[in-house]
């Protein structure tokens, strides 16, 4: 039995050579089946058709290539087993070697994979892709699963730190957005409150408004900014310019005054402070078709103010201010006094505004324009009362000469 045995050896060492051949036959065509192109055509078995052939090329191929590993460092390959008597410790050997063969390619896989595309765009590149190239990643992930899992670990942890830093930009810009669509709100809301406000001012001017309606209006006037205050002094001045040349809106004209007061109040750094006073001096001197001594000296009293704050450089062009303090003057006079004998100081006063218009305007084309528009003006009247006075005077002359060409007209 023994010296069978003893012969016997030989033929079972032969077996299982020829075993191993043909097992690592099997594999090979099995291996080359399936990475083939033209697998499709081979009867597989249908189990294996419930993979995705590329995922069961990159399985065998990392599970080969963590064998060869195995085979390449080590030399021999280790079955798992228990490594001590209790059963409490665990060596994979082999069984590990797959594993982290199989993690290897599918992680190569993943690293070599076009990124930034669409999913379409993906799936086309992996339908031209040939299974022997995703067999060759298999193999090296397999075989350098080690090396690629830290690669693939230190990209995640850049790509982590990327995406971090993307977020944050993102939340920043997405901040700076909501910033700047809050400002574009808030602009928005201020050019409505802005234009409805001047919609009051319009109103309020042409029509009146109920008391509450007045108490609003006022209130947002106290409030404006300085540009509002702008828009509200030009549309003010030029609803009170247009309504002083009717009877029929004097009634508009009396409420542009309060309009003119409140600039006044809030606008005592605005650039036309001057121009606020001017403008309710005329408001005042236009507002009654009959006017009054009060309104008379109150709007006195704002031209002083406004000739007083005017810029030097403005002199020449707001000429107008001396015209009409002069008119005021003699009505002030004639209100007063039912004549036009006007009082010494007075007197002075109105000769020596004529005489400023004079020097940058000609005063007889003044009351020449006046009379052709059928604007009513005292100022002939009262050089026609103090003939004799200006007659006596040097600067009373131009005056006179001034009289006598209108009267030739």
């Amino acid at each position: 039995m023994l010296n069978r045995s003893s012969s016997d050896r030989p033929v079972i060492q032969r077996l299982r050579v020829y075993r191993t051949f043909f097992l690592g036959l099997v594999i090979g065509l099995f291996y080359a089946a399936i990475i083939s192109d033209k697998s499709v055509e081979l009867n597989i078995p249908d189990w294996l058709n419930l993979f995705e052939q590329r995922v069961l090329v990159l399985t065998v191929s990392g599970i080969l290539g963590g064998v060869i590993y195995t085979i390449m460092v080590d030399g021999t390959v280790e079955l798992p087993r228990f490594s001590n008597k209790e059963g409490s410790r665990f060596e994979a050997g082999l069984l590990g070697d797959m594993l982290l063969g199989i993690a290897g390619a599918f992680v190569l896989d993943f690293l070599t994979s076009p990124f930034g595309m669409s999913e379409d765009v993906r799936e086309t590149v992996r339908e031209q892709t040939s299974y022997v190239v995703y067999g060759a990643k298999g193999i090296i992930g397999g075989y350098a699963s080690e090396t690629i899992m830290d690669l693939a670990l230190n990209r995640f942890l850049e790509r982590s730190e990327q995406v971090e830093e993307r977020i944050h930009e993102a939340e920043v810009q997405h901040q700076e957005l909501e910033e700047e669509r809050s400002h574009l709100q808030t602009e928005t809301q201020d050019l409505r409150d802005d234009q409805h406000l001047l919609d009051l001012v319009n109103l309020y001017i042409d029509q009146d408004l109920l008391p509450e309606e007045q108490t609003l209006l006022f209130r947002h006037l106290q409030e404006a900014s300085p540009a509002l205050r702008q828009q509200i002094f030009d549309l003010t001045q030029q609803l009170r310019s247009t309504a002083s040349r009717s009877e029929e809106f004097r009634g508009s004209v009396q409420r542009t005054i309060p309009i003119f007061q409140t600039l006044i109040q809030t606008g005592v750094h605005d650039s036309d402070y001057y121009a606020y006073h001017a403008q309710l001096a005329y408001a005042y001197k236009d507002a009654e078709s009959l006017p009054t001594v009060s309104y008379l000296r109150q709007a006195l009293e704002h031209l002083n103010e406004a000739i007083a704050l005017r810029p030097s450089q403005e002199a020449s062009t707001r000429w107008k201010y001396e015209l009409n303090r002069a008119i005021v003057q003699i009505e002030l006079t004639r209100v007063e006094t039912g004549t036009f004998t006007s009082s010494p100081d007075a007197r002075e006063d109105i000769l020596a505004d004529l005489m400023t218009v004079q020097t940058v305007q000609d005063v007889s084309q003044i009351l020449q324009s006046a009379q052709i528009h059928d604007i009513p003006t005292p100022i002939l009247d009262w050089i026609t009362h103090h003939q004799s006075w200006l007659q006596n005077r040097e600067d009373g002359q131009t005056l006179l000469h001034i009289l006598h060409q209108v009267q030739s007209q």
